[in-house]
């Protein structure tokens, strides 16, 4: 049962992401079904994906409902690594 409500909660925050920010947050999050139905296959997933997921809604939820990054819209969560090679900060 513990697993169930984890798994509604994450499944709520990623509906919000993918409302509020689109293909980003759409992509971290089929990122992260990869991962878990990987945990899945294993004979003692139970554990592992109890793990998962509460680290998971953890980390959705401070992405979701922190302020971004000075200068950014989007969380830091939902930025793709690559796309940023090439960018410099005018900060520095």
């Amino acid at each position: 049962e513990e697993n169930r409500k984890l798994l509604y909660d994450y499944l709520e925050l990623q509906t919000k992401a993918v409302a509020w920010y689109k293909e980003p947050a759409q992509a971290y999050f089929d990122g992260r079904r990869r991962v878990m139905l990987s945990l899945l296959e294993h004979p003692d997933s139970d554990e592992a994906v109890t793990k998962f997921l509460e680290e998971e809604v953890a980390t959705a939820q401070k992405a979701l409902y922190y302020m971004p990054d000075k200068g950014h819209y989007l969380p830091s969560l939902f930025i793709d690594r690559d796309d940023l090679q090439g960018c410099v900060d005018l900060e520095e």
